[in-house]
């Protein structure tokens, strides 16, 4: 065990952290492909960056189109939850789009604008509240610093 940390050590010296090798963190395509919606949403919960979220209020219906499932997400007193198979009277947003381009768009793998342009989503009613959405997601950092400061 003790070994593996001081190979990663020296590669970090030489290559740093940036450059190293892998997979670029836990959310590789695998682990999207088998990983539930109601999960996922639940990861969104924990990247919401809540003093970015003070005194927002945002509603979403998400029609899925791969598992024809309907989820209404809903921001509010900094808090993201979500329902499934509930829509919204009055939403900000509708989109409507399969799960994994739902998943790129929210990892900030893909662009919503260019995904919407390419025919992958349909959003009916204010597209730039959910990017405005998007915007108050935190990007982790899933490399680390072993042995330099």
């Amino acid at each position: 065990m003790w070994r593996n940390f001081y190979l990663t050590g020296a590669d970090e010296l030489r290559n740093g952290v940036a450059n190293s090798k892998g997979s670029g963190g836990m959310m590789n395509l695998d682990t999207l492909l088998n990983m539930p919606m109601d999960d996922f949403l639940k990861f969104l919960s924990i990247k919401l960056n809540g003093t970015k979220a003070e005194n927002k209020n945002m509603t979403f219906n998400m029609t899925f189109t791969d598992s024809k499932t309907n989820y209404m997400i809903d921001l509010d007193n900094t808090v993201l939850n979500f329902k499934k198979g509930k829509m919204a009277s009055a939403p900000d947003a509708t989109l409507t789009l399969d799960r994994i381009t739902f998943y790129q768009i929210a990892l900030g793998r893909e662009d919503l604008s260019k995904m919407a342009a390419a025919g992958k989503v349909s959003i009916s009613g204010n597209n730039e509240k959910f990017e405005d959405f998007l915007s108050l997601l935190d990007q982790f950092q899933p490399k680390i610093n072993i042995v330099t400061p």
